[in-house]
């Protein structure tokens, strides 16, 4: 169960919402997506959650979402590398960590000028585990050079679940306590370790005794080639991605919406039940407050939204204040 009257989680003493953004549902800036200012009168609005930035790598990635000359914005309106199925309430993404790269990125001040507590994410695709904790390093030593211009506390989100990188997230499990040390030892800032739905629950529980680990977040999305094909059917009606055509067979994408809903409650239950006590942001098809409470009451500390913005995005706004009046203890209205 949620812990009443705690609302709002700390992370070596940051202060954060217990309503946190998937990484990247308001883009690398915060200002969020072309839909989302004319939506916002209607409901879509993040007001009272952590903003938490699109995932970049250290160097800048073309993935499949082409960029317009400022980094952040697509070129196309509708993402040829996003197929969302809105009778099922279920998406795909092959999106690959499309992004300008972290120079490009601090060089714009936008996470500088950020007002309150908020997280960075982050993640490395390279090659070998040595080249990939190199690249985190980098990135934890660029943060750390550049935080006497950040007006607003800030964790950093370390993604070791991305399904469109060309790895299978679970190669990633093994490195996952060596690169928090290493970032650690270079920046001393809370790190949230964010994991993919293939996580086995006693790998979360080594990573999470580690003290360089502040709190874990489940999910990302789930990969196409590890979902059955009754699940694939069931949301999709095929058992062929709708995105490989396109991006070809390492581009089948991650699923998000409601397939995920199930799998991460029940996680969650499982984890706590093993004696995972570290925090834990959850999330996956969360799409109303009941869904909310429901990753609550399985033992999360705080709730991560992403898919609502598209699948229901007029619930945004009430599924953060219902959740956040339900950490304080109050019913759901």
């Amino acid at each position: 169960m949620h812990t009443l009257g705690s609302e709002t989680l700390y992370l070596e003493g940051i202060p954060f919402s217990p309503v946190i953004d998937a990484s990247g549902v308001r883009n690398f800036h915060g200002k969020g997506w072309w839909y989302h200012h004319l939506l916002k009168p209607f409901g879509l609005n993040f007001n009272g959650s952590t903003f938490v930035s699109k995932t970049t790598t250290l160097n800048a990635r073309a993935g499949n979402m082409p960029l317009k000359p400022d980094g952040v914005t697509p070129c196309e309106w509708m993402p040829k590398c996003i197929h969302v199925n809105r009778r099922t309430g279920a998406a795909i993404n092959a999106v690959g960590l499309s992004g300008p790269g972290m120079e490009f990125l601090l060089e714009q001040g936008f996470w500088q000028r950020w007002p309150e507590p908020f997280m960075i994410s982050i993640m490395s695709v390279a090659d070998t585990p040595s080249q990939r904790l190199t690249e985190i390093v980098a990135m934890t030593r660029m943060l750390r050079d550049k935080k006497p211009e950040f007006k607003a506390p800030f964790g950093v989100q370390i993604n070791f679940s991305c399904p469109n990188t060309g790895h299978d997230p679970t190669e990633f499990t093994d490195e996952v306590v060596p690169v928090l040390r290493a970032a650690k030892d270079e920046f001393d800032v809370p790190y949230i370790v964010k994991l993919s739905p293939g996580t086995p629950v006693t790998i979360a529980r080594t990573i999470a005794v580690e003290p360089a680990c502040a709190a874990l977040c489940v999910f990302n999305t789930l990969p196409w080639n590890a979902a059955s094909d009754e699940l694939r059917m069931s949301y999709f009606g095929t058992t062929t991605s709708p995105l490989e055509h396109r991006f070809g067979p390492k581009g089948r994408g991650g699923i998000s919406g409601t397939p995920l809903h199930a799998m991460v409650t029940s996680w969650i239950k499982e984890a706590r039940a093993t004696g995972i006590r570290k925090p834990i942001i959850g999330g996956g098809g969360i799409t109303s407050p009941r869904t909310a409470k429901e990753v609550l009451d399985a033992g999360a500390d705080a709730i991560s939204l992403g898919s609502i913005a598209f699948l229901a995005p007029t619930m945004v706004a009430t599924t953060i204040d219902e959740s956040i009046r339900y950490k304080r203890g109050l019913a759901y209205r």
